[in-house]
């Protein structure tokens, strides 16, 4: 640490910067591409996610189960909390544009039978330690 100092650079010199690829958002459930997105850039939001993804599933995905889930990797300090949005209304898409996520963000499409996001969401978060939040339009607008 104490050497980075003396270092001097000089015209033609290049620096590298590695991404922290441990900083990822995952995008799990009725979206056309499921995987993990590194957080490469300086923000990301939902909208950004989801076309990553390759969009929604139209033809299985329930509209009204577009959840983000936050806070997942470390239940022992504070609760994870829960964000959903209404994916039915047209209004949504651009409030996603407006939702930043976090690097460990959890973006969940869920099918049109609720029946298996409960499955999900009692398998990867005690119930007791979640806090669920609705993504309202002036929370959104007023970020």
């Amino acid at each position: 640490d104490s050497w980075l100092h003396q270092v001097y650079l000089k015209d033609g010199d290049q620096l590298h910067l590695p991404y922290n690829d441990q900083r990822k958002i995952y995008v799990l459930g009725e979206v056309n591409l499921p995987q993990a997105l590194s957080f490469k850039a300086t923000s990301m939001n939902l909208m950004d996610a989801i076309g990553t993804a390759g969009g929604i599933r139209q033809e299985t995905a329930d509209g009204e189960a577009l959840y983000v889930i936050r806070g997942a990797e470390d239940m022992m300090t504070e609760p994870a909390k829960v964000f959903q949005l209404n994916a039915d209304s047209p209004t949504a898409f651009a409030l996603a544009k407006h939702f930043p996520l976090q690097p460990q963000d959890v973006v969940f499409v869920g099918p049109a039978n609720i029946t298996r996001w409960n499955r999900f969401i009692s398998q990867l978060l005690p119930s007791a330690n979640v806090v669920g939040i609705g993504a309202a339009a002036e929370y959104n607008i007023n970020r």
